[in-house]
């Protein structure tokens, strides 16, 4: 999920192509990334938020390519 302000097709099975989300639904967008701002405060584990464009002091953004090198390496 990239809490942007587009619906994809696959969260909603009756789109057969992705849609703007509507106000109510980016505000939910919005609480939860407020949410997880909070909790990723709390953790003491490196959070990687993957080809997000999400910007934070307290997550580690990566590519899907550096994610992929990640787990080829566990």
């Amino acid at each position: 999920m990239d809490f942007g302000e587009v619906v994809g097709r696959y969260s909603k099975p009756e789109y057969s192509e992705n849609q703007k989300a509507k106000p109510n639904k980016l505000k939910k967008l919005q609480y939860a990334e407020k949410l997880l701002e909070w909790i990723i405060k709390k953790l003491k584990n490196e959070i990687y938020f993957i080809n997000s464009k999400i910007s934070s002091n307290y997550v580690q953004i990566i590519s899907i390519k550096q994610y992929s090198n990640f787990l080829n390496i566990l």
